[in-house]
């Protein structure tokens, strides 16, 4: 189902990108956004509570999966607009990659899964040891787009407020290959203004 309030908040988060590059401010580093694709499945059945177990199943044949991580860049960490400590719940959802324009999802799109994961911490110099991983997808480019709440007050509007980490529309892509799971690293990229 859409999430209206991401689509508008896209819009807002690539124009103070825009800004912070304009003016200079540290809005984050070059990321290696590229995904590795392994044969075998770590699943995260219990998304909300970052406890994982593993399993070496094949993926379904109906698809693929995609298995997130959540990191933030030094910009993010380092950001005086970061009110909080970067841990909490990520909201987002994933696009298929031609229904997100560099304002965020185009109209009508509808986006192909919720994300919703607990106990997220990004403080650290890696990647967050909670995970998320997706039913089956079918095979093709992917997009996450997605905010960390990390003030703990996003469960019922499902849209980032000021000193929120988010993610730019035109990052954070991965591809789903078939009966494969793709292990996916997200960066929150700015703090929501």
């Amino acid at each position: 189902m859409r999430k209206p309030s991401l689509r508008k908040h896209s819009a807002l988060m690539i124009a103070v990108w825009l800004l912070c590059g304009i003016t200079g401010c540290e809005s984050g580093e070059d990321i290696n956004h590229s995904a590795q694709v392994s044969d075998t499945t770590q699943a995260d059945i219990t998304s909300t509570g970052g406890d994982t177990t593993t399993g070496d199943t094949e993926a379904s044949g109906k698809g693929g999966t995609v298995q997130l991580t959540f990191s933030a860049t030094n910009g993010v960490k380092k950001s005086p607009n970061l009110k909080d400590p970067l841990v909490g719940v990520v909201y987002g959802a994933l696009w298929k990659s031609e229904d997100v324009a560099v304002l965020g999802p185009v109209d009508g799109a509808i986006d192909v899964g919720g994300v919703e994961v607990a106990n997220v911490d990004t403080s650290g110099d890696g990647p967050s040891t909670a995970m998320w991983t997706s039913e089956p997808l079918p095979p093709g480019e992917y997009i996450f787009l997605g905010f960390f709440d990390v003030d703990g007050n996003g469960s019922e509007s499902k849209s980032p407020d000021p000193g929120d980490p988010v993610t730019l529309p035109f990052t954070n892509k991965f591809v789903i290959e078939e009966t494969k799971t793709t292990p996916f690293e997200v960066v929150f990229e700015l703090v929501y203004n």
